[in-house]
């Protein structure tokens, strides 16, 4: 768990800072640092202790991932204005006080 912890916070003071990550267009930052931490933890190159913050890693970078590809599915902006039904013009009246 500590390993999804620090790997989400390097990667947001990462991006605060504009540190570019190289990555695939088509997953983002999270997505390929993700990919390329469970490839780590797989791969018996690492100590055991090692690989088991890679997989927890691996699953806070690729929930990022996820969400992201959630968020902005199909070119809409993360931003998106919510909207209303209905007119929303304003309308003047006058009221007579008598």
């Amino acid at each position: 768990m500590i390993g999804a912890l620090i790997a989400a916070g390097v990667l947001g003071l990462a991006e605060r800072e504009g540190i570019r990550i190289p990555h695939f267009g088509a997953v983002g930052e999270a997505g390929t640092i993700g990919i390329a931490a469970v490839v780590a933890a797989r791969s018996g190159l690492l100590p055991a202790n090692m690989r088991r913050i890679a997989e927890h890693a691996a699953t806070g970078l690729l929930s990022i991932a996820v969400y992201d590809f959630a968020r902005t599915a199909g070119g809409a902006s993360a931003a998106k204005q919510p909207t209303t039904s209905g007119s929303d013009d304003v309308i003047e009246t006058r009221y007579e006080v008598r």
